[in-house]
């Protein structure tokens, strides 16, 4: 059979720029689009804000010292992130509000992501909030928990900020020592010291002593 000639430049999308029955950008025409579309599509279903969903450690601009080594560390765990994995070393930054941990951590869940790795993103009042819709059906609570274990790079972002109660703390360990066991990087941030989380969450906080350890001073970026 003979393929009629075209006077469009491309033969995918013939010219449109997008295919047209999906919607999605043409690949080899609109590859900015596409890549853009892609990854979008890849970050649905990991909890990451919108606010974050560009972040990346090339955009995050640091003001201090402090700042300026989280974001050189970063890149050397992030440029080594198969062997992060393999030895199931994460990441847990602390300082005060507004100097960039949470942009740091997504920057790091997007190269995974870019490397075909299961992520998830969720802040501490999530997990709860979402713990607490699904009491009453067992099920649901155990496949979320189940999710918040077994992905291979996992986020909880401001760690610290609810009541310590006994129910927080088991859901916790239960988190902790599952991931910790299976070898598998947890990334957190929170405003609160190491010393002061271990504190409330002694058993818990031990399973993240391999983690790489970054405190990020400075004023609220959000405020400038």
């Amino acid at each position: 059979m003979r393929v009629p000639k075209t006077s469009h430049s491309c033969v995918i999308c013939l010219g449109r720029g997008f295919i047209s029955y999906t919607g999605e950008p043409c690949e080899q025409c609109n590859g900015a689009a596409y890549r853009q579309a892609q990854k979008e599509k890849a970050m649905a279903n990991t909890g990451i804000p919108n606010r974050f969903i560009n972040a990346t450690i090339d955009t995050y601009i640091p003001k201090n010292p402090t700042q300026e080594t989280a974001m050189v560390v970063l890149k050397e765990y992030a440029n080594d992130l198969q062997n992060m994995l393999e030895r199931g070393i994460g990441v847990t930054l602390h300082g005060a509000v507004g100097t960039g941990k949470t942009h740091l951590a997504v920057a790091i869940l997007s190269i995974a992501i870019s490397k075909l790795y299961s992520v998830h993103f969720a802040a501490e009042d999530t997990i709860f909030d979402n713990f607490k819709e699904n009491w009453g059906e067992p099920e649901k609570e155990i496949q979320y928990l189940t999710k918040l274990q077994k992905v291979r790079f996992l986020v909880i972002d401001d760690i610290g900020i609810r009541r310590p109660s006994d129910y927080v703390s088991d859901r916790y360990e239960a988190i902790f020592n599952t991931r910790y066991a299976n070898g598998l990087p947890t990334i957190i941030t929170t405003n609160k010291s190491p010393t002061e989380l271990r504190e409330v969450y002694e058993r818990q906080m031990s399973r993240m002593a391999g983690n790489y350890t970054l405190e990020i001073l400075g004023s609220d970026h959000r405020k400038m």
